[in-house]
């Protein structure tokens, strides 16, 4: 039987009984041989004679030619006719009458490569391969598993409630297929490429062995080796995250049944008010950041990120051409779509119907499916530059003028239905200087804006009355704050990217500092953004990756 030693590599099992140890090869033929089966390969295709050698001592035979006619003498000469090597004595034989010459050097080089190639894919390549797909297969049905358990508690716990909530389970049942089909997709592509790539190692192998007893000397001189391709073992990156399925019923309370953000309570009979009993659901932050997954992208800096639902997001990175289109990316890194834009894009998000929106100098323009249409037309003498989209599906601009002066519109359709400039009192808002501004509403309706040119971030009520300024000062850091991105997350909280310091700082909605969180193996973060599933997509400005972090969870 076939083991794994220590290397990664695999014992050759026989060609011919295809479980036994290889303890011989016929330099003839190029098979491998066990004790057993050494018998009857060299008694067929008689009066051929097989010339066999261990199999140890296969590498001291990769630089010869064994003549196919007399198996126990080299070949050194070309039949120029058969286009095959011959020994000497082949020259008195069958080929005494045709054209000959010296076997070219490069024939025997050529013919060492291949059976180097075979050798390496078959012991080496082939079994790391084999491994990587044994992990993943292991990491889909681990998965899947739970997933499997998670259904087997909705279903037990469905069968508590009356009749009338099956419609609630039902609508749990399809956001949890979703999520699940969601969460196994990066890893049943990744299954794919590994099953790919040990199916082209295979065929590579079948064509090499035919080449290899047909002998043609042309054929093997102008061979191409495809080993190289195969070096690079695809890894993915990516640890299983099972959704947060919480279960809580205690009795003369109400039964909380939650998934991820979706909840469903049941009240017990109670007179009111019933209030007090309904719980306190909040997402915890962690102690500690889980990295879900790295995101590699080609660029050398993230400028800014706008996720597309829960495994896909959309890049706006810093450089000499990347500055004039717009790349969406998987979590497995590769990439889905892209837009050219007309010229400098300076801030990007999606839309309550998931179209991309994307903001140029004088207009902000909408992506979909291939089309690009203008969404809102900025006014004279202003450009557009940080953009978000509000719950409610109003779209945030932050606008700068020649002079360096700013102002954030809020637009209802293609209408400004406010305008964000000066507070109560008539003072302005925001710092005059050189650096854009990125807007964010919160769920309480506050407008948040992250001012570089200031380097904190200015929050005012709907209303446009300012309720506080964060300037960073209550982290107690070495360095100043250097803010250039931030969201806001389901809880109020406003997470900023701090771009000096290499950390996140986490204030609540009333602008309190709750902590920093510290993202491994990520320095400048840059361009941030929420996805579906409450993650965090934190991009970086040294190198051009992003991070994909759990950073809070909901309590039980």
């Amino acid at each position: 039987m076939a083991s794994s030693n220590p290397m990664g590599q695999q014992a050759a099992v026989c060609d011919l009984c295809k479980h036994k140890e290889v303890k011989l090869l016929c330099i003839s033929c190029q098979y491998k041989l066990c004790k057993e089966c050494v018998g009857n390969h060299t008694t067929e295709e008689l009066p051929k004679v097989h010339k066999v050698v261990k199999y140890e001592d296969r590498h001291t035979h990769f630089s010869h030619q064994f003549c196919m006619t007399h198996s126990d003498r080299q070949c050194d000469t070309l039949c120029t006719d058969c286009d095959i090597p011959i020994c000497p004595g082949c020259l008195t034989g069958h080929h005494k009458d045709h054209s000959n010459e010296k076997l070219p050097k490069e024939f025997l080089t050529k013919r060492k490569e291949i059976l180097e190639d075979n050798e390496a894919m078959e012991e080496s390549l082939i079994p790391k391969y084999t491994q990587e797909d044994v992990v993943t297969r292991s990491k889909i049905a681990n998965l899947s598993f739970s997933y499997k358990s998670m259904e087997k508690e909705m279903a037990t716990y469905k069968r508590k409630w009356e009749e009338e909530v099956k419609k609630i389970f039902a609508r749990f049942a399809s956001e949890l297929h979703a999520l699940q089909g969601d969460d196994l997709t990066p890893f049943k592509c990744h299954e794919d490429k590994i099953k790919t790539g040990i199916k082209e190692m295979h065929q590579t192998l079948g064509k090499n062995r035919k080449l290899l007893k047909a002998a043609r000397v042309s054929e093997i001189l102008s061979y191409t080796s495809e080993r190289d391709q195969f070096q690079s073992l695809p890894i993915l990156e990516l640890e299983p995250n099972p959704p947060a399925l919480i279960l809580n019923s205690e009795k003369g309370k109400p039964s909380r049944f939650q998934l991820e953000d979706l909840i469903s309570l049941l009240l017990p009979p109670t007179r009111l008010p019933f209030t007090s009993l309904l719980p306190n659901v909040q997402k915890q932050l962690l102690d500690k950041v889980a990295v879900l997954a790295t995101v590699q992208t080609p660029f050398h800096a993230i400028r800014d990120l706008a996720c597309a639902g829960m495994n896909k997001v959309w890049v706006n990175a810093i450089g000499d051409y990347e500055d004039t289109a717009l790349s969406c990316f998987d979590i497995c890194g590769d990439k889905l779509d892209s837009v050219t834009v007309g010229s400098f894009c300076n801030g990007l998000t999606m839309d309550s119907d998931g179209n991309l929106l994307y903001s140029e100098f004088n207009n902000v323009m909408t992506y979909k499916n291939g089309e690009t249409n203008e969404k809102i037309e900025i006014p004279d003498g202003w450009e557009a530059m940080g953009i978000s989209c509000s719950r409610s599906g109003n779209v945030l601009i932050c606008l700068m003028n020649v002079e360096n002066e700013h102002k954030v519109h809020q637009y209802k359709d293609k209408a400004c239905i406010k305008e964000f400039k000066c507070d109560e009192n008539g003072e302005k808002l925001y710092k005059n200087g050189e650096y854009m501004l990125y807007p964010q509403e919160n769920v309480n309706g506050d407008v948040c804006v992250v001012n570089h040119n200031s380097n904190s971030i200015i929050t005012v009520s709907s209303e446009g009355k300012l309720r506080f300024r964060y300037d960073g000062k209550d982290a107690n850091l070495t360095k100043d704050l250097n803010p250039n991105a931030f969201v806001t997350d389901s809880m109020g909280r406003i997470i900023v990217a701090d771009e000096a310091n290499d950390c996140l700082h986490v204030i609540d909605q009333d602008g309190k500092f709750l902590r920093c969180l510290e993202i491994p193996v990520l320095t400048k973060p840059t361009g941030i953004s929420l996805d579906s599933r409450g993650r965090l997509w934190v991009g970086s400005k040294d190198n051009g990756a992003i991070k994909v972090v759990q950073y809070a969870k909901y309590a039980e």
